[in-house]
């Protein structure tokens, strides 16, 4: 750590390099979307302690801005700002759970410095990265902030390095690094190799279909984007937690309902498919969550759901739905039983989301 408490973690030790032409990129910024999981089925416990799932996941303009640029230490340093101001987010969350709720580490604990390091090593980058990070995703939530900003990472150090945004290693660093990560990489292009490679674009997608952990990936056609509500209440909960709470069942639900019903993009079917097998855990785990999903019912909420292993819950609105009206009435309703959330309208968007890259108009030849 340096005097302020950032995190000064050395990237892998691979001797001086010269930068070529690729140094010419001096700054990069992504925006990372949040997810929802539509669905989510516990298929089987494995050995290694994680979960065999079946899940679909759509990206949401609720995003986080992740700022890059080249440092000549040779340190990483990630310094987090809560977006508008960290004492909207106190206001929201309420004091007494800000704290611990608005705490992100900035070491290696945090996936953006793990996804540095292991793109940088794939690049043979040596020097260091300064990151800024305009926080909007809530931690803890089920909305894959953490694993988006990894996503985020591993993309911004490839543009640094001159990886191609379709090398299929990249996908391999993410499922590394997290379970949900690859999904914010977008779909991974075909086994291809070669020139024709470098001539494939990496798929946008709306939705997605994950299997395995997570890892294992497949575009699902979404006719429209989808209006949601998601509230978010003043308590986090941990996946491990939630997942060690949780019973596989003896017969799955089939995702194959779920897939249709978003090919329709009729909103009252695609609630009929929607579940989540974390559910049941997680309301044992928090009242909290508990007692937000059943004041969304209460307010006339349509469709709503845990997503991932929470603690946010979501609504699946209407085209037609006054979603301003509904957040009106949870926020009073909320209030008037003492609970605190944050509550925002969202809708779907398509991944992987642009990249911004600012680069030097004469090579850099200093070794760093």
């Amino acid at each position: 750590m340096d005097a302020a408490g950032r995190s000064c973690a050395k990237l892998p030790d691979i001797g001086n390099l010269t930068l070529n032409h690729f140094s010419e990129v001096s700054r990069v910024v992504v925006r990372t979307p949040a997810k929802l999981n539509l669905f989510l089925e516990l298929m089987a416990r494995r050995s290694d302690g994680y979960h065999d799932i079946d899940t679909v996941m759509v990206p949401i303009n609720c995003y986080d801005t992740l700022d890059f640029r080249r440092a000549e230490h040779g340190t990483i340093r990630i310094a987090t700002n809560w977006w508008p101001s960290h004492q909207h987010w106190v206001q929201e969350l309420g004091p007494a759970q800000a704290d611990s709720l608005l705490y992100i580490p900035d070491d290696e604990r945090n996936l953006i410095h793990r996804a540095i390091l292991a793109t940088s090593e794939l690049g043979r980058l040596s020097g260091g990265f300064n990151v800024e990070v305009r926080k909007r995703i809530p931690a803890g939530a089920g909305m894959g902030g953490a694993s988006s900003d990894a996503a985020a990472a591993i993309r911004a150090v490839a543009k640094f390095g001159g990886i191609s945004s379709t090398d299929t290693r990249l996908w391999t660093i993410a499922a590394q690094i997290g379970s949900d990560v690859p999904f914010f990489l977008g779909a991974e292009p075909g086994n291809r190799g070669g020139e024709e490679r470098q001539r494939i674009t990496v798929s946008r997608v709306t939705a997605m279909r994950a299997t395995g952990r997570g890892e294992i990936l497949s575009p699902v056609s979404l006719r429209k984007p989808l209006n949601l509500i998601v509230a978010f209440p003043a308590e986090s909960l941990s996946t491990a937690k939630v997942y060690s709470h949780c019973v596989v069942p003896s017969q799955s639900t089939n995702v194959a309902t779920m897939i249709e019903a978003l090919e329709s993009g009729e909103p009252a079917r695609i609630g009929e498919a929607m579940m989540n097998r974390l559910t049941e855990s997680a309301l044992k785990l928090s009242a909290t969550v508990k007692d937000l999903l059943e004041q969304m019912w209460r307010c006339g909420l349509p469709r709503c759901q845990l997503t991932g292993s929470g603690s946010a819950c979501f609504s699946l609105i209407d085209d037609s739905c006054d979603a301003e009206s509904l957040m009106k009435v949870l926020r009073h309703s909320l209030r008037a039983n003492s609970m605190n959330a944050h509550i925002i309208r969202v809708e779907t968007v398509a991944i992987p989301q642009r990249i911004f890259v600012s680069r030097k108009l004469a090579h850099l030849k200093t070794d760093i």
